[in-house]
């Protein structure tokens, strides 16, 4: 894991291997599971996963094809596993109790971890696009995840003041939140995913990629610019379209 802004930004095929390189002393099964998900998420990042075959997975290891099957029934559930463990790993170090002074500052923190951890692992994401329509549940389970979410900011802007207890009862208030979260997922997946050829400066630049986002957020959320002095990439925007009123 390297840091980046003070934060843990992650590839899950890197801690998948340093995983399974450092299992030894587990239990038997232990081991070979994670040596099926180390290839598994190996063989997502070298191939894709619309080119992966259990044939692959196995090679990669060395492990015979039965083996396989006795943890996985197909190369789609251990992808999913390979998803899965993403999920919960972005999530176990995510950026919490911030000590930042703004919630500008916050928010940009949050996503400065969370863009740096998507660009690592646009690999497997390309795959987990993918594998949704393999898998329709992971769709279910992406929609309790931002629906999740979602209702972690609304409660902070309530506590914040900045939407009364009626808001909170509010359709509109949470559909115009995942409008936020949704519009910023699409513009992850066309820069680091897709590599929208419109979009292809932009992988190199993850601060300015964070400081857009953010910016956006918070005026969608909060109703108003951040200090411009808080700003670097996206002042002199800022500023102007704030003049404009």
């Amino acid at each position: 894991m390297e840091k980046y802004s003070n934060l843990r930004i992650f590839s899950l095929t890197e801690f998948l291997v340093h995983h399974s390189n450092n299992s030894k002393g587990k239990r038997k099964r232990y081991r070979t599971r994670a040596k099926i998900l180390m290839a598994t998420a190996l063989e997502m990042e070298r191939v894709g996963y619309e080119n992966m075959t259990v044939e692959s997975i196995v090679d990669t290891v060395d492990m015979a094809r039965g083996t396989f099957y006795l943890y996985f029934e197909n190369r789609a559930e251990a992808a999913k596993a390979v998803i899965r463990r993403y999920e919960a790993l972005r999530r176990k170090i995510r950026p919490r109790k911030s000590t930042a002074p703004t919630i500008y500052e916050k928010i940009l923190d949050y996503n400065l971890y969370y863009i740096g951890v998507y660009a690592r692992n646009a690999r497997l994401l390309a795959g987990r696009e993918m594998l949704k329509r393999e898998l329709p549940e992971l769709n279910l389970r992406r929609d309790q995840l931002d629906d999740r979410w979602a209702r972690v900011v609304m409660r902070d802007l309530h506590t914040r003041n900045c939407i009364t207890s009626e808001d909170l009862k509010n359709p509109a208030t949470i559909l115009m939140i995942r409008a936020a979260l949704s519009m910023a997922d699409d513009l992850l997946r066309e820069i680091f995913v897709y590599k929208s050829p419109s979009m292809a400066a932009f992988v190199a630049d993850e601060k300015l990629v964070a400081e857009a986002i953010s910016l956006a957020w918070y005026r969608i959320l909060y109703g108003k610019t951040p200090n411009l002095n808080l700003l670097e990439k996206t002042r002199s925007f800022a500023e102007k379209t704030s003049l404009a009123g």
